[in-house]
C-alpha cells in the first residue's frame, strides 16, 4: 500500500482519480504504521463505542487538507459516524 501513495498522487494531480482515494490511503498506511495520519479519515472508537479519528498531525489545519481533496470537514465526517453508531444503537435495542 505503502508503495501506491506516490502513484495515487500523480493520478490525483493529473484528475486521474479521486483526491479522497489518496486521503484514504495515505492515512491508512500512516496509522498502520503507528505514524500520525493526514486527514482524518481513519477512526477507532473510544472506551464507549463511539467514533473517534486516530491521532492526526497538525489536527488545527487538518480541515484545510481535507477541502483540498474534497472531503467535508473532520466535525462533519464525526457527526455522520456518530449518527451512524446512534442508529446501530437503536435498531439494535429494538432487535432484542
Amino acid at each position: 500500500m505503502a508503495e501506491c501513495v506516490h502513484l495515487l498522487e500523480e493520478a490525483v494531480a493529473k484528475d486521474d482519480a479521486e483526491g479522497w482515494h489518496l486521503a484514504f490511503l495515505q492515512d491508512r498506511v500512516r496509522t498502520l504504521a503507528g505514524e500520525p495520519q493526514y486527514y482524518g479519515t481513519q477512526f477507532d472508537v473510544d472506551e464507549n463505542g463511539w467514533p473517534t479519528p486516530f491521532p492526526i498531525k497538525d489536527p488545527a489545519s487538518v480541515n484545510e487538507r481535507r477541502a483540498q481533496l474534497g472531503l467535508d470537514s473532520l466535525e462533519e465526517r464525526l457527526g455522520q459516524m456518530t449518527e451512524q453508531e446512534r442508529k446501530r444503537r437503536a435498531n439494535s435495542q429494538h432487535a432484542s
